[in-house]
């Protein structure tokens, strides 16, 4: 016998008029008599009411082109029983042993011209006979009307070389077992003793633990081969199964072909040293009932500081901030503080007294049935 799938489409729509539209399909092997899913596609298009949304296909400035693809998950299973050592059959064939996928490619214009290209992978882990996600390695390219441009890697002026990379999220299961089939144990709470599977939070199969193990790096060339290298890192808290983001630290360095470019600390004429820093954002979950894994709060609690050097000893520093609110349990800017000084090599300086920050505010609509959601911003 066999067994076939139509096409799943669904389409969701959220309160502000964006709408994605997912698709996904299985084919099947028949196994033991029973249909097996062999491969598993999926994909989804988005279409946002300020003009952005996914395109099939990009022809990058080079002649290059790029399409988008679906992310495609192949199922293998055992074809037989194995005897093991001891003499007792162990029952494998119909059994899932592995899963692999290919990645998936997302095409997004901003609805001038502006495209960003987003690839996303998995790997699996297999546990208590389920397929379960190990490792999400994501990555994004920008091709800009400007001319801007992501790069793969860049050589700075100290020869040394720098390479734009995925970011690797990789998720940690209680029960999971290494090669040897031993149960890996988890150090969840961080005091340093390993802790295993029960009956209870640490449920055999349940997610344990969400660790960033590589960060994001991704290089920007503005079309005049000046470029700003970004860094971003995550951190995850485990609140109800599943993997909540707890922090996310990002920074930024410039390399111009003026020779100005980014330094890690500088220090003034009094002798006052000023180091460089990532910013950091903290969010925080509910932990009541009713609001349980619902995002509640979000806060910058590390400003970020860039420090350039113009190539002849002049500095400039930049020290950024962000303040935040929770619209419909997402997080949104509400001020973006920014302040900066100079510190030249003929003796000239910032002064604090007398200057202020700039203040950016952003104000956001409410949607009603009868007007479309509408968000403004003013600067100070």
């Amino acid at each position: 016998g066999k067994a076939t799938a139509t096409q799943g489409v669904s389409a969701i729509v959220d309160f502000f008029g964006n709408m994605t539209v997912s698709r996904s399909d299985q084919t099947y092997d028949i196994i033991n008599g029973q249909a097996k899913v062999k491969t598993a596609r999926s994909g989804s298009d988005t279409i946002n009411v300020d003009g952005s949304r996914s395109v099939n296909t990009y022809t990058e400035p080079n002649g290059t082109v790029r399409r988008s693809e679906d992310g495609v998950v192949t199922y293998t299973y055992g074809e037989k029983d194995s005897k093991g050592a001891d003499g007792k059959v162990k029952k494998l064939k119909g059994v899932l042993v592995s899963a692999s996928a290919t990645a998936g490619v997302s095409i997004m214009d901003d609805g001038f011209g502006n495209v960003n290209i987003n690839t996303s992978n998995q790997t699996y882990a297999i546990i208590n006979g389920q397929a379960k996600v190990k490792t999400v390695s994501s990555g994004s390219e920008v091709f800009n009307l400007d001319g801007s441009h992501s790069v793969a890697s860049f050589t700075d002026a100290g020869g040394t070389v720098k390479n734009a990379q995925d970011s690797v999220i990789t998720y940690n299961y209680w029960g999971e077992k290494d090669a040897d089939g031993k149960e890996i144990g988890m150090d969840s709470d961080g005091d340093g003793k390993l802790e295993f599977s029960d009956t209870n939070q640490r449920r055999s199969g349940r997610l344990g633990s969400a660790i960033n193990t590589q960060a994001g790096v991704t290089i920007l060339n503005d079309g005049f081969d000046n470029l700003s290298v970004s860094t971003s890192r995550q951190t995850f808290e485990i609140v109800n199964g599943q993997a909540k983001v707890s922090t996310v630290s990002s920074g930024n360095e410039v390399v111009n072909l003026d020779g100005s470019h980014s330094v890690g600390s500088y220090t003034g004429a009094d002798g006052k040293v000023v180091q460089s820093q990532d910013s950091v954002v903290k969010y925080t979950y509910g932990k009541k009932f009713g609001k349980k894994g619902m995002l509640i709060k979000a806060e910058n609690t590390q400003q970020g500081v860039t420090i350039v050097d113009d190539g002849f000893g002049n500095v400039s520093i930049s020290k950024a901030k962000q303040e935040y609110k929770i619209i419909y349990g997402q997080a949104k800017v509400e001020k973006a503080i920014t302040e900066s000084e100079v510190q030249s090599m003929d003796g000239s300086h910032s002064i604090k007294e007398g200057s202020q920050a700039s203040i950016v505010t952003y104000e956001y609509g409410i949607p009603t049935e009868q007007h479309p959601l509408r968000n403004k911003s003013t600067s100070s």
